[in-house]
C-alpha cells in the first residue's frame, strides 16, 4: 500500500462517528462522577471505590455523556487542600467543583440502609441551570453483589432521563384565530345512471353513465370512458 493510500485509510479509521453525540451537531455533555457516599459500614473502601467506577462505566456506556477521569477530580481536590476525594459529599463542594473542571453536569449518588434492605439513589444535576436534571432510585440488598446491580439500574436511569430530555419537543399545531370560519372543500361525488335501450335489430342493452351533480344531463357531454356496457345484453 502506497503511503497517500495508506494515510487516507488512517484518516478515515479515525473519523468520530456521529452516534455518539447528545444532539444533532452537539458532542455530548461532560459529566463529573462523584464518589458514592456510603451510609453502611458493610462496605470495603475499595469495593465503595469499585461501584463509583462501575457507575462513571455504566453512564458513559451509550455514548450520550463523556464522564470525566477521577484522577482528575482527585487532582482539583488536592489543589483544594481537601481531604480526600470522598470528602466532596455535600452538593454545593460538587457544584464548585464541577464548574471549575468545566463539565455541565454532575452526578452525586448515595447508599443508606432502610430497614433490611439498601436504598441506591442519584442525581444528574445540571451546573448551568443549578438544577436537577434527573434522579433515579433502586432497592436491593446490602451486600456488594446485590448493590452492584443496583447501582446499574440507577445508571440506566439516568442515563435514560437524558437521552428522553434531549430530544426536541413538538411543536404545537397552530390554532384557529377566534372568529375565523373553517373552510371545508367538498368534492361533488359521481352519478351512476342505467338505461335501458333497444338496438336497431331489436335489442336490449343496458348503458351506464357517471355524471357529476353539477345539474346537467346532457348525455353527449358524457365522455366515452364513462360508459360501461353490460355484457350479455346485445349490442
Amino acid at each position: 500500500m502506497s503511503p497517500r493510500a495508506l494515510s487516507l485509510t488512517l484518516a478515515v479509521l479515525t473519523l468520530p462517528s456521529g452516534g455518539g453525540s447528545g444532539l444533532a451537531g452537539q458532542p455530548p455533555p461532560v459529566v463529573a462522577v462523584f464518589a458514592i457516599h456510603s451510609r453502611i459500614d458493610t462496605l470495603s473502601r475499595q469495593e465503595v471505590e469499585t461501584l463509583t467506577d462501575y457507575l462513571g462505566t455504566k453512564l458513559g456506556e451509550s455514548g450520550r455523556l463523556l464522564i470525566m477521569p477521577r484522577q482528575e477530580i482527585r487532582r482539583r481536590l488536592q489543589g483544594q487542600k481537601k481531604d480526600s476525594y470522598k470528602s466532596c459529599y455535600d452538593q454545593s463542594c460538587q457544584i464548585e467543583l464541577g464548574r471549575e473542571l468545566a463539565a455541565q453536569y454532575s452526578v452525586s449518588a448515595s447508599i443508606g440502609r432502610v430497614g433490611s434492605q439498601c436504598l441506591v439513589t442519584a442525581a444528574l444535576y445540571d451546573l448551568k441551570k443549578a438544577a436537577t436534571e434527573a434522579t433515579a432510585t433502586a432497592r436491593s440488598s446490602c451486600d456488594a453483589d446485590s448493590l452492584l446491580g443496583a447501582v446499574e439500574t440507577v445508571a440506566v436511569k439516568l442515563s435514560s432521563a437524558r437521552q428522553a430530555g434531549s430530544r426536541p419537543q413538538p411543536q404545537p399545531r397552530p390554532q384557529p384565530q377566534p372568529g375565523s370560519v373553517p373552510v371545508v372543500k367538498v368534492t361533488p361525488t359521481p352519478a351512476r345512471t342505467t338505461e335501458i335501450l333497444r338496438s336497431s335489430r331489436g335489442c336490449l342493452k343496458a348503458s351506464s353513465t357517471f355524471r357529476s351533480n353539477s345539474g346537467s344531463s346532457s348525455k353527449n357531454s358524457t365522455p366515452w370512458w364513462a360508459r360501461v356496457i353490460s355484457p350479455g345484453l346485445g349490442t
